[in-house]
Formats: structure tokens, sequence, C-alpha cells
């Protein structure tokens, strides 16, 4: 076998048989499709500014991608003599959360050139807002509220503490300082 025989079964070659019906020099597969001189036409459908609810079966999630947001502020309190001061109830909390939320979205939709809110059939996107903004505490002597109550516990301490540690303080249990007396005699 010489060098040149060698050389040329080693190319791959594009073998196409010839009952195939791709022609590749048919004018068909080389040009471009012919100009139109009719502009394609666009049909503007307006959709009601309501939203329609489905129940159970009817909302296929795999459908419509939803937007879904989860959100966390909960409150987790550990340990004991703690003092926690909340200007609103952790609901309303969850509310005005909720509340920023929707409008963010409403602000930045697709209308606004931000998050698509519709799928390509021109349906709704669900979207879900899910709040934790629950309150857990562990331990003992933890105080929540408003700074009001939590400005008056912080009073009552206080006024316990120099009542315990004033040497002129009235004992608070009856007849201990007489106790006292006795067994330094």
């Amino acid at each position: 076998m010489n060098t040149s025989d060698h050389n040329q079964s080693s190319i791959p070659h594009l073998i196409l048989p010839k009952d195939s019906s791709y022609n590749i020099m048919s004018p068909e597969n080389v040009s471009p499709p012919p100009y139109n001189t009719r502009p394609p036409q666009v049909s503007f459908y307006t959709r009601p500014l309501t939203t329609t609810a489905l129940e159970g079966d009817e909302l296929d999630d795999s459908a419509i991608s939803p937007l879904t947001l989860r959100i966390n502020t909960s409150i987790n309190i550990l340990k004991n003599n703690n003092l926690i001061c909340l200007s609103d109830s952790p609901a309303n909390h969850a509310t005005a959360i909720a509340d920023a939320v929707t409008q963010a979205i409403q602000k930045h939709s697709s209308g606004n050139c931000g998050i698509p809110m519709i799928d390509g059939n021109g349906n709704p996107r669900p979207v879900r807002i899910e709040i934790d903004a629950g309150m857990v505490t562990d331990g003992v002597g933890n105080v929540v509220g408003s700074e009001r109550i939590v400005q008056e516990v912080l009073r009552q301490r206080s006024e316990m503490k120099r009542q315990r540690e004033s040497p002129t303080a009235p004992s608070l249990f009856v007849g201990e300082s007489s106790k006292r007396r006795r067994s330094h005699s």
C-alpha cells in the first residue's frame, strides 16, 4: 500500500445516498425565503384587570411557573430575663411586609420592564408570599411588649434591685432580721 492511498482513506467524506430526497444544491435549501410585502398581522388582545383564582386541581403549577417569596422575620428569644421591645404585633408586621412586597412586584412588573407576571400564553403568573413572623420564647423572666411596657418592667426591676442592695432596706421576709441578730449574738 502506498502512502497516497493511505492519506486518501483517512480523510472523512460526506456521503449522501443517491435516493436521498435532500438535495444540497436545490434552490429551496440554498435561497432565503421570498420577501413578503405585507407586514405580519398583530392582534391586540386586552384582558380585564382582574385575576381569577383557580381552585384545587385546576391550578397546575408545572404549567405556570409561580413566583414564590419566602421571608423569615421570626424572633427566637433564648435564655432568661430578656426584654424585647416591639413596635407592632407580629401579625401586623407580616401584613406590612406582604403589602410592601406586593407594591414592589407591581412597581417592577413586566409593564415596567421588570418581573414578567404572565406566562407565554398570557395567563397570569401565580405569586406566593410566605412570611414567617412568629415568635418563640424559651426561658424565664422574658418580657415582650411595647416600649411603655418594657420601660415599666425596667423601673420595677431597678427598684427591686435597690431594695435588695440597700443596707437599711427592710427585709422582704417577716422575722428574718430578728433571726440574723440572734445568730450573731
